[in-house]
């Protein structure tokens, strides 16, 4: 169990950080230790007056009745001399995360790199705690968003990425990298998976597994998915839910899988220009023949599902995260009645989805 010391001025702190590089490099601190991140250059004396601390505190949260506190502490980067509580013009990027116990002893941390260049934060990464329940067990879900280092630019948006922790033999132990489809004794045992016949193709799936299937909510760049995980509890360990093939000439070639979808349209201007969108029968450009509707103010859009391709990979120094993305993309929906479905950038947006950042 990893245990904090007194907090330490910023003499002492100056004075020892030398041989403290030292000792992180060589000294780990128990189990649910994290890895030490890459050290960047330090910065001038007087760039560091210009950094504040910050910490939100978040919890408690209750997993198999025991309690803890997610901790995130920010280094605020004003934008004058100024405490940055005082200035509006602050940028922040999370530090450090820790996780507490009942008794508030620090049972787990992990800290994050950020470098300062030409009076500007090159990371600016946030984090915020929630819990995913089910039947068999609960996680400690901790999400971060990665924002872009100059929002401004055009086509730059924030990354979603997570950490998921659960309780095994009493113990609060992160769940690791997702596990490929097919791995994991109890979430598919033997490795051996099997396909099912669904809407649009083929499903692949564990034939047996005692993990249970929850959704993790996963923005795909205009709306949310809910994208199926399979968590064995016991074990402390998770898992890709599925993946899905058609035929084509006889042969399988992976395609999207159903997903159940999460989209509020933004509203459009009365006086705004009236796009169009592609209708298509099938969620298959090359053989459906789609009918070109205008989307109107008074249309009534309702959002049924996705089709996507999921990519599973880690993100972070050590890949202690996990990251979600899509290929493939296809939204069905109803408008004023008539079913079918569109995909493409100018068709989200017409259906007012553009692409964007997920909300925090």
């Amino acid at each position: 169990m990893c245990h904090l010391s007194q907090p330490l001025s910023r003499a002492q702190r100056l004075f020892l950080k030398p041989a403290l590089s030292l000792l992180l490099a060589s000294v780990s601190c128990g189990q649910m230790a994290a890895h030490p991140t890459k050290q960047f250059p330090p910065n001038s004396p007087q760039t560091s007056d210009r950094l504040r601390d910050s910490v939100t505190r978040q919890g408690p949260f209750t997993l198999s009745d025991q309690r803890y506190t997610v901790l995130f502490q920010y280094k605020a980067l004003s934008e004058n001399p100024l405490p940055a509580a005082a200035s509006p013009n602050s940028t922040s990027t999370l530090a450090r995360l820790e996780i507490l116990n009942a008794h508030d002893a620090a049972i787990y941390h992990q800290d994050f790199a950020y470098n300062v260049t030409q009076g500007h934060l090159q990371e600016q990464l946030t984090a915020s705690a929630s819990l995913l329940s089910g039947t068999g067990g609960v996680a400690l879900v901790i999400r971060f968003l990665e924002h872009p280092d100059h929002p401004e630019n055009a086509g730059t948006f924030a990354k979603e990425s997570w950490q998921l922790f659960t309780v095994v033999n009493g113990q609060l132990r992160p769940l690791g990298p997702m596990l490929p489809l097919g791995h994991g004794g109890d979430i598919t045992v033997g490795g051996v998976v099997t396909a099912v016949m669904m809407k649009g193709g083929i499903a692949v799936m564990p034939m047996a597994s005692t993990a249970e299937v929850l959704a993790l909510r996963v923005w795909t760049g205009n709306f949310y998915a809910l994208v199926p995980v399979r968590f064995d509890w016991a074990h402390g360990q998770w898992g890709e839910g599925q993946q899905c093939y058609r035929t084509s000439n006889g042969t399988l070639t992976e395609s999207g899988c159903i997903l159940p979808v999460q989209a509020v349209a933004q509203p459009r201007s009365l006086d705004a220009d009236l796009p169009y969108v592609q209708l298509f029968a099938a969620p298959d450009a090359a053989t459906a023949s789609p009918q070109d509707i205008m989307i109107t103010p008074s249309k009534r859009l309702e959002f049924l599902e996705t089709l996507a391709i999921v990519h599973w990979h880690s993100e972070g120094l050590q890949g202690q995260r996990v990251a979600c993305t899509f290929s493939d993309v296809w939204l069905r929906l109803r408008i004023d009645g008539q079913e079918g479905w569109v995909h493409g950038q100018d068709a989200f947006a017409a259906l007012g989805l553009p692409q964007t950042s997920p909300a925090p």
